[in-house]
């Protein structure tokens, strides 16, 4: 079968692993006709639910990018409420490492954190990380604010968890 050059994402903007995913498994119906089309498949997740498709995964010249945006599950709580908690996001990269899935992990936005703690940690299991700031700070400040975190409005805090993270692996 004649496969399509370049690559397609599963998904830039919206989680493709909703919880529905679950129940209607669309997005292990589209991985696997894209995996028959494309060279490449990428995808990238906070859900941990990804490795139901594993047996997919392993078959398929993927990359995928699991979002861990602080290592505070309050903070997680209160801005990513129906996102899988840190910890099971973090044995999703480890599981998809060990089945030789190539993997990844995107900090972004960078979120209220302690920075050491997060890139000590991550840096166990990814060679590459991704990190991205937060780009509408006024859409959160209320919320920041509420939380004693206005601190992590201000560009400068970005880059001083970039600085860090460095110490600990490759940035991009």
């Amino acid at each position: 079968m004649y496969k399509l050059k370049g690559s397609i994402l599963f998904s830039s903007v919206c989680d493709p692993y909703q919880p529905i995913e679950e129940k209607y498994q669309l997005t292990r119906t589209l991985l696997k006709i894209a995996s028959e089309h494309f060279r490449t498949v990428r995808i990238l997740t906070k859900s941990n639910l990804i490795l139901r498709d594993l047996d997919i995964l392993k078959s398929t010249n993927v990359s995928v990018t699991i979002t861990i945006t602080t290592d505070d599950d309050r903070v997680r709580k209160i801005l990513e409420p129906n996102a899988a908690p840190i910890e099971q996001r973090i044995e999703a990269v480890k599981r998809l490492r060990e089945s030789n899935v190539d993997v990844s992990i995107f900090v972004g936005p960078v979120l209220p954190m302690n920075p050491e703690r997060l890139a000590s940690l991550l840096s166990k299991h990814v060679g590459r990380i991704f990190v991205d700031k937060l780009n509408y700070p006024w859409l959160v400040e209320g919320i920041y604010r509420k939380n004693g975190w206005t601190a992590w409005l201000r560009e400068e805090k970005f880059h001083e968890v970039v600085a860090v993270f460095k110490k600990f692996l490759d940035v991009d």
